[in-house]
């Protein structure tokens, strides 16, 4: 395989609770010095899915990940010892320094766009863009937490490199049972969340 973009996987979403568990299924396939970039607009699902994938990574399906929008950085400890840096930099521009070690644990970037040399900087990372395809209203009355609209939303996962071109193949037959949930319901998220087992860890 070349070490170059290879062919998207792309994801329809219907709801948060979906985009965390993409973001779950992302952190079983995880491993150090990985890079993370999320793209899309306000309130389109990325802190959201970054929500997922510390909480699992951690595995503590409750803790409180905020959005760093002011704070630029919020760092956890993965269980392994090295940091998860969670940054966004929508405050910054390509020419700020990021105040972060972003080679001594897991990035994951909002915002990314401000970034400067990405391709210098993480030769090997997965891309994620997220939009809203169609608007509507959630058939339920859950909080749609960061989503500032309801509806059809899409992930798209660009995988740059040999390496997540290879775990995104592996992950893909899970991520397409998330693109075939239309409608919310609590069983929907169980049957969801039974699938994770199923995604083995990397060696940590």
């Amino acid at each position: 395989m070349s070490a170059n973009l290879l062919s998207s996987v792309c994801v329809d979403v219907y709801h948060p609770m979906y985009m965390r568990l993409l973001g779950s299924m992302l952190a079983r396939c995880s491993q150090k010095k990985d890079t993370l970039l999320l793209y899309g607009s306000v309130g389109v699902g990325k802190s959201e899915l970054a929500r997922g994938y510390i909480q699992d990574s951690l595995r503590d399906p409750d803790l409180i990940v905020s959005s760093p929008t002011f704070t630029i950085e919020q760092q956890y400890e993965h269980p392994a010892l090295y940091p998860i840096h969670h940054i966004d930099l929508y405050r910054l521009s390509p020419k700020d320094q990021i105040p972060v070690d972003l080679c001594d644990g897991i990035n994951l970037i909002e915002w990314p766009e401000n970034l400067g040399n990405k391709d210098s900087l993480f030769p090997s990372r997965l891309e994620i863009t997220l939009t809203v395809k169609t608007e509507g209203d959630f058939e339920t009355s859950e909080d749609i937490g960061e989503f500032d609209s309801a509806g059809h939303h899409n992930a798209t996962l660009s995988p740059i490199g040999d390496e997540w071109n290879h775990r995104i193949h592996i992950l893909e037959p899970y991520l397409q049972e998330i693109h075939r949930t239309i409608k919310y319901s609590e069983k929907s998220v169980q049957r969801l969340q039974g699938l994770l087992p199923m995604i083995n860890r990397n060696k940590e």
